[in-house]
């Protein structure tokens, strides 16, 4: 009931159907814990497709530069003022290069947060994980993935 009652927050909600462009319901629920030396699946540097999605982490340890912050692309989620995103997209790929961030000015930061903390971002902008070098803490993250349930008005 308690997770119930934070996921269905009607401020958060609120928050969510402005940020994602209407009504917005949790669709994804996980945590997900990062361990030092396995790079498997992260560092991949991709937008979320398949609807307009703002995924909201809750960071129960610290997220740092170190000990694997995600990192995203600020802006990117506009994709109007990115066309090469679209025409990317268009051209198949699903997965894209710092390098090609670099060609179009774009740059890929660490966003970090204290242990507590949390944040949402859209998935349609450009992120990725970063793995854990070895010997790092353990970095653990409870992940909910809000999707727009009406994506023809997402602007």
């Amino acid at each position: 009931p308690m997770v119930d009652a934070w996921l269905h927050n009607p401020a958060l909600l609120r928050f969510l159907g402005w940020a994602n462009g209407g009504d917005a319901r949790p669709l994804i629920l996980q945590v997900e814990r990062k361990r030092p030396g396995k790079a498997e699946g992260y560092e991949t540097l991709h937008v979320d497709t398949s609807a307009h999605t703002v995924k909201v982490y809750v960071c129960l340890t610290a997220m740092t530069a170190p000990t694997g912050a995600l990192r995203y692309a600020r802006g990117t989620h506009r994709w109007q003022a990115f066309p090469w995103i679209v025409t990317a997209l268009a051209r198949g790929h699903k997965n894209f290069t710092p390098q090609m961030l670099a060609q179009h000015g774009v740059a890929l930061r660490p966003i970090e947060a204290a242990a507590g903390t949390v944040l949402g971002f859209s998935g349609n902008g450009l992120h990725c994980a970063t793995a854990l070098p070895p010997g790092a803490p353990e970095c653990w993250t409870l992940q909910v993935y809000y999707q727009q349930l009406q994506p023809w008005k997402c602007g």
